[in-house]
């Protein structure tokens, strides 16, 4: 479905109610693959082990807040290495 579908069928997000749920596991596949980054290269720019990566990616991991706002940080930056060091970093100063 296009935006300009969803904006006609849903006259606000109140009324959007899907019956469907994409796993986070298979949306940090997709967003790797546009990436080209291995799940090595991920763990490394979220500052996580490559074996959290994994059971992330397989659903056997909870999406902790700690662990989503990596997520974010990586999406937000880019995802050079240490960004989410220098995130944790603006956080404790009181910054972003």
């Amino acid at each position: 479905m296009n935006t300009s579908t969803t904006r006609t069928a849903y006259s606000s997000l109140a009324d959007f109610a899907p019956d469907w749920a994409i796993p986070p596991g298979e949306t940090i596949a997709e967003a790797l693959m546009e990436r080209g980054w291995t799940q090595v290269e991920f763990a490394e720019r979220i500052g996580s082990s490559i074996k959290q990566v994994n059971q992330l990616m397989h659903g056997l991991a909870p999406i902790t807040q700690e662990t989503a706002e990596k997520l974010e940080v990586v999406q937000r930056r880019g995802g050079g290495p240490g960004n989410c060091r220098e995130h944790r970093a603006d956080h404790q100063r009181g910054g972003a």
